[in-house]
Formats: structure tokens, sequence, C-alpha cells
């Protein structure tokens, strides 16, 4: 019954999962769903308050491992606070994700929070997924070239937040090592 700023108290309840209508609307959805609805709602309001809860579930998400949905969302919402403590928090995650569509969400996030020292993760980051793994484990080409893409993401956010002082790591990266 509230819109903007006010009804950001509730979003936040719904992103905890702590909201009862919203859980009982919602028992039937898959799972990272009303997780995702509220970290965007929240992300498109932009209300710093909701940083320090969004932080939260965020790494909740991501060391319970089993909602890439809302993992992803919520990464790419608390961007759209820019809040610059959020990077060290997505940086972190970025260098270790395979889940193409994770990596991608977290990828676009540190390219919206334009924070130049995302690059060192980045470079990390920009060595995963292992495609040649996953093309020896009978992965399709269909996948390997989404995975080929979520790379490409990271080398795109390394081109726009690098610097000079970045260029030997971009030309090790570019060379395949």
């Amino acid at each position: 019954s509230q819109i903007g700023p006010a009804a950001v108290p509730e979003l936040i309840r719904t992103l905890e999962r702590q909201n009862k209508d919203v859980e009982e609307l919602g028992k039937n959805f898959i799972v990272g769903a009303i997780e995702a609805k509220a970290a965007d709602t929240l992300g498109w309001i932009c209300d710093k308050s909701a940083y320090e809860p969004m932080a939260r579930m965020l790494q909740k998400f991501v060391k319970e491992g089993d909602n890439p949905i809302g993992t992803a969302k919520t990464a790419f919402a608390i961007a759209r606070l820019q809040d610059n403590r959020a990077v060290a928090i997505i940086a972190r995650f970025v260098e270790d994700e395979e889940d193409p569509t994770v990596r991608q969400h977290y990828t676009l996030a540190l390219n919206i929070l334009g924070d130049r020292a995302a690059t060192n993760a980045l470079f990390k980051a920009v060595r995963k997924p292992d495609v040649d793994k996953y093309k020896k484990e009978g992965a399709v080409e269909m996948e390997l070239n989404i995975l080929r893409e979520s790379r490409n993401d990271v080398a795109r956010a390394i081109a726009r937040l690098g610097t000079g002082k970045d260029l030997p790591d971009w030309q090790k990266m570019a060379a395949g090592e």
C-alpha cells in the first residue's frame, strides 16, 4: 500500500523472507523469485538505507549457494544504490562464480559502481569458467557459447574500468595466459 521510500522497510522484510503475506502468496514461486523482486524494487527506489540489509542478504545467498536468482538480482540492485562498500563484496564473489548468469550480474554491478579497484578481481574472474573443462565434461556448443560470453562480459568490464597500469595484465589476458 506504499510506494517509494516509504515502502523500503516492507520490501526489506520481504527480501529477508519475513513478510508472511508475501510468503503465502509466493509459496509456489520458483526459488529466489520473491527475493529477486524485492531486491530489484529496492534497487530502483535507490534508498541508501537498504544497503546493509541487501549486503547481508547477498552474502547469505552466496554462502548458501542455492538461490542464483536472488543472488544475481540482489548484486545488480545493490549497485544501483551507488554505495561503493558494495565493490569489495561483489568483487570477492565475481572471482569465484561459475554460474554465467550470476557472473554477468556481478560484472554489470561492478560496471555500474564504476570503481577501478574492482579490476584486480575482474582479472582473476576472466579466467573462469574453464570452458575447456566444460567441453571435456560434455557441454554442448550452446552452453560453451554462454560460458564464453560471460568471460567476454568480464573483459568488457575490465576495458571500461582499467587504466594504463592494467595494460600488462590486459596483454596477458589477451594472450590467454
